[in-house]
């Protein structure tokens, strides 16, 4: 089902097979569309990013969310913010994974600028909870 539509394509409603609804947006061609603008969504946990992402891109943006590090996709269990918490105090280091986070931005960032499809001039980037904090150690 359509639901959006924009100078950079159509965006589709659909149904996975296992009942997940999700956002499907169908790209002009580049050389009808011409480079996109992108926002790199940081925001804490996976699904709280899918409805600014479809907002987004309901808008002709390029929407690229991301985990931080030990959360969504990173994370091997429930615990292992906790365990990469307790590992780095006792060891003395200062949250190094907050700063591996800011390295994954960064190549993000990198591999977005070498596209054909992405305007290198309007990448922006937006964060919430924890994926604010990795916005501050960009600074």
């Amino acid at each position: 089902m359509k639901i959006g539509e924009g100078g950079f394509g159509t965006v589709y409603r659909a149904l996975l097979p296992g009942g997940q609804v999700v956002a499907i947006k169908r790209a002009k061609k580049a050389g009808e569309q011409g480079r996109s603008p992108v926002l790199i969504l940081s925001i804490n946990e996976s699904n709280h990013q899918r409805k600014p992402a479809i907002a987004y891109a309901s808008r002709g943006y390029i929407a690229a969310a991301i985990d931080s590090r030990y959360h969504g996709e990173h994370a091997s269990s429930m615990t292992t913010y906790r365990d990469a918490l307790i590992s780095s105090w006792k060891q003395g280091d200062t949250m190094p994974f907050i700063f591996d986070m800011v390295w994954d931005l960064i190549k993000l960032a990198d591999y977005l600028t070498q596209r054909e499809d992405i305007d290198p001039s309007k990448i922006g980037i937006t964060g919430e909870s924890l994926g604010g904090w990795n916005l501050e150690e960009q600074n």
